[in-house]
């Protein structure tokens, strides 16, 4: 079975509802299929095409010729004629297909393919926005042709060939600039791709990459909240837990998925602030499957302390569920502040690996050269040894005091996530002022 790699993956996310936000204007089309003289048109192409030498710049023309086939379908639907859009709409899905076979044999080849994926999915996110807006306009009977097309896509069951750019990277990256793009966490979907869902001004978004590290926003949100947690279910459904505030107090909520993009609310609160050690609110909750069952969540609890400079602490906790819906809390606290002389600890995220828990977090540190990213390990996932940096403050700042708007240490690295692939483990953390970075870390 042929393989159609990212392309026709990320095409298949218009019936979803999917549409990438970024759009650029067609090419001018020139003559149109309606035309008698149409045929000249397609011996020019077809001659073009025969003296395209090179197998990257066959991508390209291919790609350049799908841009017009889909500026043609274009204007016959807007000229109300979806019987001749409907053929043209079969040669854009033909250019698109020679596109990814070609890419293919680069990559067969063992050549570098990362700047040409990249451009066909620029291009290809240009398109959904199209496609989308045309589904809603067309009648039924000028639907059936892009719908088959997908549903044929759906069908293919190889994954994609491409190797993730991010497998390749020696060096801590910036893979999103925008800063207000926070609290991100990553699935990974089928073949190959990953979505990061993250926060943005008290409402959750996602977006999509091929790569890891070049992100394409997608259309409309997915709930209305903020500090969203991931948990994968059986079916490929997702539930998103995420924080609100109701009546005054900090909850967290949750949200079932069959697609990842449209969310049902799902009834009653997961947990609530109120007790000691959250007496004045939770953060950031992180939700783990247990290996012998059951599921464990880890936030921030915030309390009141007259001592602390600030009048409150923040410390890591965790609350126990039989079913991912209902949590109780556990005694104690996972990491406190004394254990590294810090009065905010808050973003853990765990993972379970070699028989043993393995928490990343974040603390603001009296010494502000010592705040960051934490790591720290614990054999029953309850008691952890002591924590050790391994993401530090920007050197250059020094101990001078500078928050960034969301309270933060300015320079100082936050809200840690890991991806783990076969070979390697990807730490994404997000800086204020700077954006969201990608670092490799030992296995």
């Amino acid at each position: 079975m042929r393989k159609i790699i990212f392309l026709l993956i990320v095409l298949s996310f218009v019936i979803a509802g999917c549409r990438a936000l970024a759009e650029e204007n067609l090419p001018d089309p020139g003559t149109l299929p309606d035309s008698t003289f149409y045929f000249l048109k397609s011996w020019k192409e077809s001659i073009q095409t025969f003296f395209t030498f090179g197998a990257e710049n066959k991508v390209k023309q291919y790609l350049h010729l799908a841009e017009v086939r889909l500026a043609e379908y274009q204007k016959m639907i807007e000229k109300g004629k979806t019987e001749i859009a409907q053929k043209t709409l079969d040669k854009y899905e033909k250019r698109l297909n020679h596109a990814t076979q070609k890419i293919e044999e680069l990559e067969n080849k063992g050549k570098d393919v990362k700047n040409i994926s990249k451009e066909l999915l620029d291009i290809t996110s240009k398109h959904i926005n199209i496609l989308e807006r045309n589904l809603q306009k067309v009648p039924e009977t000028g639907k059936e042709g892009i719908k088959k097309a997908l549903d044929a896509a759906k069908k293919e069951k190889d994954s994609a060939v491409t190797k993730p750019a991010s497998e390749i990277i020696e060096k801590d990256t910036l893979v999103i600039s925008d800063d207000l793009w926070f609290d991100g966490e990553i699935v990974k979907i089928k073949n190959n791709f990953y979505r990061m869902y993250f926060e943005e001004k008290g409402v959750v978004y996602s977006a999509i990459s091929s790569d890891g590290i070049n992100w394409t926003q997608e259309a409309g949100s997915r709930v209305e909240g903020t500090m969203p947690a991931l948990l994968e279910l059986p079916n490929r459904r997702t539930r998103i837990y995420y924080q609100r505030i109701i009546d005054g107090k900090e909850v967290f909520l949750s949200a079932i998925s069959e697609d990842g993009l449209n969310f049902q609310k799902e009834e009653g609160v997961r947990l609530s602030a109120g007790d000691a050690y959250d007496s004045l609110g939770i953060k950031v909750p992180n939700i783990i499957k247990l290996p012998n069952g059951g599921y464990r969540m880890y936030y921030a609890g915030k309390f009141s302390e007259p001592r602390a400079p600030e009048g409150f602490k923040e410390m890591i906790l965790s609350a126990y569920s039989d079913d991912g819906l209902n949590f109780r809390k556990e005694e104690g606290s996972r990491i406190n502040s004394e254990s590294i002389h810090s009065g905010a600890l808050w973003s853990p995220y765990v993972i379970y690996e070699n028989d043993s828990y393995v928490m990343y977090f974040t603390a603001g540190t009296r010494d502000l050269l010592k705040s960051g990213i934490y790591t720290a390990n614990s054999k029953d996932g309850l008691s952890f040894d002591i924590p050790t940096l391994i993401v530090g403050r920007d050197p250059s700042l020094g101990n001078q005091l500078i928050k960034n708007e969301f309270g933060g240490v300015l320079g100082a690295p936050e809200d840690p996530f890991i991806l783990k692939s076969d070979s390697r483990k990807f730490l994404y953390y997000w800086i204020g002022g700077k954006g969201i970075f990608l670092k490799i870390l030992p296995v």
